[in-house]
């Protein structure tokens, strides 16, 4: 109840900043596409081997201060021996980054809200998700940034 409530609360203000940002001046009218990849250490007793994965976001810079961004992802993890299965996490995310200032080192925070489909060993769930963070993008050319 408590993390339905918390997921309820942060696409509300997602949003509602979303909507003031995009009334402010628009100072990049480009789209993004921004691959990336992954690794899980799965740890503890899951019957999962560590795995790779990788997915997609592609964005668009609102003002000065936010970009929004559509992401998706997928994650795959072979079984242990002796497991019964793989496992599959695929899903995706509508984010809000806010950047504290933007020039060649660019740090901002992002949170975001999401679904994801979990296939665990055979039985398939699906789910919300929710993501806070923070990090940077650093300009190596007018086109390439790294993050």
């Amino acid at each position: 109840m408590f993390n339905q409530k918390l997921l309820t609360a942060a696409l509300l203000t997602g949003l509602t900043v979303a909507t003031t940002a995009y009334a402010e001046e628009i100072t990049d009218t480009r789209w993004y596409a921004a691959p990336f990849a992954t690794f899980i250490n799965t740890g503890g007793d899951r019957g999962a081997q560590d795995g790779w994965g990788g997915g997609l976001g592609i964005g668009k810079m609102l003002n000065q201060y936010f970009n929004v961004e559509l992401k998706g992802f997928y994650q795959g993890f072979d079984s242990k021996p002796g497991s019964d299965g793989e496992w599959q996490l695929a899903g995706a995310t509508a984010d809000v980054q806010y950047f504290l200032m933007r020039g060649k080192f660019s740090p901002y925070t992002v949170i975001g809200l999401g679904g994801m489909a979990t296939n665990a060993h055979g039985t398939e769930h699906s789910s919300f998700i929710g993501e806070a963070g923070a990090g940077f993008t650093y300009e190596l050319h007018d086109n390439f940034f790294i993050a």
